[in-house]
């Protein structure tokens, strides 16, 4: 009647870790340990050095500023982090996790077969639709090289990447309306909630990049 605590992935790797230790030879003298990646000269640990291990010894991840430079609310750039990631919970990451059946993982905006994240931003014909409208061709995109999507079409320099986080973010609650409360909003419902939070959005940006809002909330004109 319970369900198993460890997934199948799971207990695969704990099996692991178990003939990794059965394997560990143990003397009968004190420890001696070691942080031969982090060490100082002399020995001992080094904080720079255990710094710089663990931000891979400083290269950044491509979409870093991209994503945690722009100017919005803290739950949004979380978002954008994960759905750089394909981490945000599409039904294909559900699927996964053995939270559904490959037959419940379908998109529940269309007919695909699997709902993924770059079917929900960029390949159901909504969100086709949806870029379309605000000038843009989602072909070709993925959210894994989401910092390259050129929105200079539409907005130009106007904060691109705060006005791509902002239809992204809009698309995800729109599927979640459409999952959770079997709400499925029209295009000028989207288009107006994403106006509506670009107006909010503006005080968060610099005194001098406020009008690009302006450019934003042109772009997004329901008609």
């Amino acid at each position: 009647m319970l369900v198993p605590r460890l997934t199948p992935m799971a207990a695969d790797e704990c099996a692991t870790v178990q003939r990794l230790m059965d394997e560990c030879q143990f003397g009968e003298g004190p420890d001696s340990r070691s942080a031969k990646l982090c060490a100082k000269a002399g020995g001992g640990l080094s904080s720079r050095g255990a710094y710089a291990l663990a931000n891979f010894d400083g290269v950044g991840a491509a979409t870093t500023s991209f994503l945690w430079s722009f100017r919005a609310p803290s739950r949004v750039k979380f978002f954008g982090w994960l759905l750089s990631m394909s981490r945000i919970h599409t039904m294909d990451v559900l699927l996964r996790k053995h939270i559904l059946t490959a037959a419940e993982a379908g998109c529940p905006c269309c007919e695909a077969m699997l709902e993924t994240t770059d079917h929900l931003i960029f390949g159901c014909p909504f969100a086709v639709q949806f870029w379309q409208r605000v000038g843009l061709s989602p072909d070709g995109a993925a959210v894994e090289s989401l910092h390259l999507f050129d929105t200079s079409p539409a907005v130009g320099a106007a904060s691109p990447a705060s006005f791509v986080l902002l239809c992204c973010w809009r698309l995800w609650k729109r599927r979640n309306a459409v999952v959770f409360r079997d709400d499925s909003w029209s295009l000028a419902a989207t288009l107006k909630a994403c106006r509506d939070d670009a107006v909010l959005w503006r005080a968060r940006l610099m005194e001098g990049d406020r009008s690009h809002v302006d450019v934003w909330l042109s772009v997004l004109r329901s008609s």
